[in-house]
């Protein structure tokens, strides 16, 4: 499979394997275990995930092409390792796949109400997903509501698949739960709090929320109230980099672990006059306060500069050294990276 890149502002392909899968997964359970370790998830518990897959197409050599999320979530692998972290999304998986985002999201919204009492987390890829996401319930609520009372699907979801899933779930008149929502919905001021108002059990919102999504924070703040923000970790369509292994921390002071057997990484030093060309240096050579660029090299010798100029926090007497964690099962990096900017340059090596 090929990769759809937009991370320069322009289309690129790069190439999606097995190895980046399995990079991803393994990602994925390392972040969950220091999150977990925070903020619990109950057995029976699930998410709200605002995520959607569009539509591959084959390219002129018969390869399948789609976006980075896409080949995730159609990944014959992603359901189980999703199971195996406790992240199952609420949502049936014809709504993830829907060819229509507007009537998915609206089906994500619905959904997620539904379990509202089993739903431990919100999550979307980027920041700007969840408020456009909550900003699009704040228009459609009384008919999401009405849905619910009614135990009848609105006539806007015409995807056949679609509408079949969650006709499913709309098996009865629930006049209860849509008086919840109401009074819910119209004890808000300015909408402030709503997402603990609509899942008075989750525990944190999750998503991307540094770098180009900072400008979103603050809005998102709004809708989470009292709730954490967690950022998610971090990395390029070419590979991942580094988890966040401090959950509590804000976005504003989000630190990320360098997970070191996820590709090979060297660090640009930035210089302070932009005169000179710097040499790369590896990650047990980083110095303390220092900013750097990241140069990405991954298993199939793809090697790109992610612009994710970030500063080197801590480290361990001076040195970085790369550690197993027991919580994780997995290594990772005993320095901290704060980012400042980001983007992606492809590389040519050999």
């Amino acid at each position: 499979m090929i990769i759809k890149s937009i991370s320069q502002g322009r289309p690129k392909f790069v190439p999606f394997t097995d190895e980046l899968m399995e990079n991803t997964l393994q990602l994925f359970r390392t972040a969950f275990a220091f999150r977990n370790r925070e903020f619990p998830i109950d057995d029976n518990g699930t998410a709200s995930q605002f995520i959607f897959s569009s539509k591959q197409f084959i390219s002129t050599g018969g390869v399948p092409i789609g976006t980075a999320t896409t080949n995730v979530y159609r990944n014959p692998n992603f359901k189980a390792g999703m199971r195996s972290i406790m992240s199952i999304c609420c949502s049936p998986d014809e709504v993830i796949f829907s060819p229509d985002v507007h009537q998915a999201l609206y089906c994500h919204l619905l959904s997620g109400i539904l379990f509202r009492d089993q739903v431990q987390y919100v999550f979307a890829p980027f920041a700007h997903g969840l408020v456009h996401a909550f900003r699009t319930f704040e228009h459609v609520w009384e008919e999401i509501d009405t849905d619910i009372k009614h135990g009848v699907l609105t006539s806007r979801i015409t995807v056949p698949s679609v509408r079949t899933a969650m006709s499913k779930l709309l098996t009865a008149p629930n006049p209860e739960l849509a008086e919840t929502i109401r009074n819910k919905c119209l004890s808000l001021s300015n909408w402030y709090g709503l997402i603990p108002g609509l899942f008075p059990n989750a525990k944190h919102v999750y998503g991307i929320m540094t770098g180009s999504m900072e400008p979103y924070v603050k809005k998102l703040r709004h809708y989470a109230g009292d709730l954490p923000l967690v950022s998610h970790d971090y990395g390029s369509s070419e590979g991942w980099i580094a988890a966040k292994v401090t959950p509590r921390l804000s976005p504003e002071e989000a630190m990320f672990a360098v997970i070191p057997n996820l590709g090979y990484f060297e660090f640009l030093p930035v210089s302070e006059t932009g005169e000179g060309e710097q040499e790369p240096v590896g990650l047990i050579e980083v110095k303390i306060g220092q900013e750097y660029e990241v140069v990405l090299t991954n298993y199939k010798s793809y090697s790109c500069l992610v612009f994710w100029v970030c500063s080197c926090l801590d480290s361990l007497s001076g040195q970085v050294s790369a550690v197993w964690s027991e919580a994780a099962g997995a290594i990772v990096s005993r320095a901290s990276f704060s980012p400042v900017a980001r983007g992606a340059k492809t590389l040519a090596r050999d």
